[in-house]
């Protein structure tokens, strides 16, 4: 599953920066705030954003696949 991070005011430099990552690379930041990175899977698949420091993320909602 395609996931966009967006960061938010607090990450400064970074702020406004939007990117589209595979949920599977972001497993490791997920579980340092959440301690069940399943139910945030499923938050996400049911069109939920979820916000941790400095980043939020969301289910990409592009019709089309990026490749």
């Amino acid at each position: 599953m395609i996931v966009i991070q967006t960061y938010t005011e607090k990450a400064e430099q970074f702020a406004g920066i939007t990117t589209a990552v595979d949920f599977e690379t972001l497993k490791k930041r997920l579980r340092i705030y959440y301690k069940n990175v399943g139910a945030v899977k499923a938050q996400l698949y049911a069109g939920e954003k979820i916000s941790m420091p400095y980043v939020e993320i969301q289910k990409d909602r592009r019709v089309r696949d990026i490749r």
